[in-house]
């Protein structure tokens, strides 16, 4: 309803009145962004069909800085007064090429770490995100032949490229530009702003390669030989794995609550854990690996995967659904689910199920459990 209530007023559309403060339009603009970014939160994690897509907006990516400090800040002050800097700097990465992308990270890279920048580029990843499961998973997805298919997965996954070149220092979570494996220095600031784009980012990696996951067997294999006509399907297989460890590598090995609901969009995070999960499962059915031998036809472009780093990942991750679980019903099914298939494939996999927490630790079905000093308290809802 707040998707439509916006497009019915034209919130969606770029200002362009001379005579409305830049402050007024930028506030239309961020409100805009903010309730984009609401709808696509719902559409990726319930699946169902958007109401929005990048054609829908004509807004440009919100300013990332306060416009009521512009007057200190001369240089980056000339944006509210000059249309055509604001389409060159603002312009949403999935149209730029590498010339204007370039130049808008430059720019980018003279603002200062704030709120607004963060936004910044939360918005900007959402877009592309959106346009994957728009034009992805969608009937128009489904009616293109593999050659279309495959064009669009390489443009998706050039505008994350772009958009990750973008990242500055203070926000950083990577190794490097050609190595997005997850990396925060010890000590380093903005952590909290680090982990978050570092989840919103693998998961949109996973959202775009996912389609050639369970379509490509022994695709670790097929991956060093790039004359291979499964060579990009089975590459993107292996950046859809390296997301999915890369995503679960962020949590802490044991598992900690007050830690996910301060540096984590927790809201959403049962999501992405499960998103994460669900791709290294399917990896592990589906794709030959090998523990001794490098994985990879480009090792400066995909890090070495092997089964115990994905069995590692997969672990990690039932320990935090089975201690989520205790205080989501969402998390208890999701462990179910995980426990029910752990149990039928774990041992072909390689996974010990005995060393795995089991759902008979968890309270009755009718039982919920909430927070006090003394720690968990069980609760009848009878």
């Amino acid at each position: 309803m707040a998707l439509r209530s916006a497009i019915s007023l034209g919130i969606n559309l770029r200002f362009k009145d001379d005579k409305t403060h830049h402050a007024s339009k930028e506030a239309r603009c961020r409100l805009w962004w903010s309730i984009f970014l609401l709808e696509h939160l719902l559409t990726s994690i319930t699946g169902r069909i958007s109401g929005c897509g990048e054609e829908l907006s004509a807004a440009l990516l919100p300013v990332p800085f306060d416009e009521r400090g512009g007057s200190r800040r001369s240089p980056l002050n000339d944006i509210f007064h000059d249309a055509a800097l604001q389409a060159s700097r603002l312009q949403l990465t999935i149209y730029q090429n590498d010339e204007e992308a370039q130049i808008a990270r430059d720019w980018l890279f003279r603002c200062e770490p704030s709120p607004l920048l963060f936004f910044h580029y939360v918005v900007d990843l959402s877009i592309i995100a959106q346009t994957v499961i728009n034009s992805v998973y969608s009937i128009q997805g489904l009616r293109q032949t593999p050659g279309q298919l495959e064009q669009r997965l390489q443009k998706h996954s050039k505008s994350m490229d772009l958009w990750l070149r973008k990242i500055p220092e203070a926000y950083r979570f990577f190794l490097s530009t050609t190595d997005d494996r997850y990396h925060i220095e010890p000590g380093a600031d903005y952590v909290r702003e680090r982990i978050t784009l570092a989840i919103y980012y693998y998961s949109a990696r996973i959202t775009l390669c996912r389609p050639c996951l369970s379509h490509t067997p022994n695709s670790l294999q097929k991956a060093r030989d790039p004359k291979s006509k499964s060579s990009f399907r089975a590459t993107m297989t292996l950046a859809c794995l390296q997301a999915s460890c890369s995503l679960l590598s962020i949590l802490p090995e044991k598992p900690n609550t007050v830690w996910l609901t301060t540096v984590t969009p927790w809201w959403a995070i049962l999501h992405y854990i499960m998103q994460a999960t669900t791709a290294l499962l399917i990896g592990l059915s589906t794709c030959a690996t090998s523990d001794n031998e490098t994985n990879t036809a480009d090792q400066n472009k995909v890090p070495p995967l092997t089964r115990e780093m994905l069995v590692k990942e997969t672990r990690k991750a039932f320990f935090w659904l089975h201690h989520l679980a205790f205080s989501s019903r969402a998390a208890r099914r999701a462990f179910m689910i995980c426990e029910g298939f752990l149990g039928r494939m774990g041992p072909s996999l390689g996974i010990d199920v005995r060393e795995l927490p089991s759902s008979e630790t968890l309270p009755p079905q009718g039982e919920d459990i909430e927070m006090s000093e003394n720690g968990l308290t069980m609760v009848d809802d009878g």
